[in-house]
Parts: C-alpha cells; sequence; structure tokens
C-alpha cells in the first residue's frame, strides 16, 4: 500500500514478515543439542564444568564438519588442539570465578547467620539465667514468709 505521496505506508512491514517467516516452527535443533548433552555428560562425567562440555562439542563440530565425517579421518591440527584448549581453559576460569563468588557470597551469609544465631542464643542464655534468679529470690521470699 502506498500513501498520497506515493511512498510505501508500512515501509517495515515486509521486513518483520520476512524475519518472522526465517524463524523456525520446530525446536529439533534444540532438541538434538540436549541429545547431544545427554552423551557428553554421562555417569561417570559428571562434575564436567561447562566449559569441558564446550570444549568437547567443539570437537564433535570439528570431526562432523571434516571430510568423510568421521574421527579417523579428521586431522587433528595443533590450531584445533590449541582452540579446544584455550575456550576451555578460557570458560573454565570464568565459571570458577563465578563459583568462588558463590562461595564467598554463602560463606559471607554463614557468617551472618551464625553472628545471629549467636545473638539470640547469648539472649536466650540471659534470660533463662535471669528466670532462675528470679525463682531463686521468689522462693527464698517465700521461706522467709513461712518462718
Amino acid at each position: 500500500m502506498k500513501n498520497v505521496l506515493g511512498q510505501h505506508k508500512y515501509k517495515t512491514l515486509g521486513k518483520v514478515i520476512m524475519a518472522c517467516l526465517a524463524l523456525s516452527h520446530g525446536n529439533a535443533d534444540a532438541e538434538r543439542s540436549f541429545s547431544s548433552n545427554k552423551r557428553t555428560v554421562t555417569p561417570e562425567r559428571v562434575s564436567l564444568y561447562k566449559g569441558s562440555i564446550s570444549a568437547v562439542h567443539l570437537v564433535k563440530d570439528a570431526i562432523r564438519r571434516a571430510p568423510g565425517g568421521s574421527a579417523t579421518t579428521v586431522p587433528i591440527t595443533p590450531a584445533l588442539l590449541r582452540s579446544s584448549h584455550q575456550h576451555m581453559r578460557d570458560t573454565n576460569s570464568i565459571w570458577k570465578k563465578k563459583d568462588e563468588q558463590w562461595r564467598s557470597e554463602v560463606n559471607r551469609c554463614l557468617i551472618r547467620k551464625s553472628k545471629s544465631w549467636r545473638k539470640r542464643q547469648s539472649e536466650k542464655s540471659r534470660r533463662l539465667k535471669k528466670r532462675k534468679i528470679e525463682e531463686k529470690e521468689e522462693v527464698s521470699r517465700k521461706t522467709k514468709k513461712t518462718c
């Protein structure tokens, strides 16, 4: 549609429609990724960092793209090894930093909780001591009245 000046009325509508049509209508790629992760992270490899998993996938993708698509035909070049190793180190260092930050935050929370717990416990013990003293005084007053 054009307006009275002869310009397109909705300039970006066509681009929006083309972008919508380009979107995948299925979730096969996501399902394939989940299956691949499930095959990579086995019960024996549960403690892998995210970076290690990414490095394994990087190598697997390189093998799939190689001529023949077999591990026996792919040339393991120093560049491929450096790339996967560097990727794994970078990602693992990021996750280790996040893990350290999380642990320090947990420790701060535990310290705060332990301080408040100790404060509550000391208040309880003070109240208990006060109650015992009051009971002793009450008993002593009663004994004085009866004598």
